[in-house]
């Protein structure tokens, strides 16, 4: 193939690509955007299920929310293999 012809394409071609994917990258927040509602809708069903569940049983809840938090257990580095070098 002609250099030239593949030098005159090549951009074209590249600004098509860019164009269809600037598209396709915009598209994905409205997308995603539609949800929301339902996100929301299922966090506060989840919030109220857990103060259920918090009232109920204390010790696991606040296990369960330090986990969650990504907190450590108190006394967790005892746990911790000790090596002998």
């Amino acid at each position: 193939m002609d250099d030239g012809f593949r030098d005159f394409f090549f951009p074209v071609t590249l600004l098509r690509f860019i164009m269809i994917l600037n598209k396709n990258c915009l598209s994905v927040p409205r997308h995603w955007s539609r949800h929301t509602p339902e996100g929301a809708a299922l966090e506060a069903e989840w919030n109220a299920k857990f103060a259920e569940y918090e009232k109920k049983y204390k010790e696991e809840a606040a296990e369960l929310k330090s986990i969650i938090n990504g907190e450590f257990p108190a006394g967790w580095e005892k746990a911790l293999p000790v090596s002998k070098f």
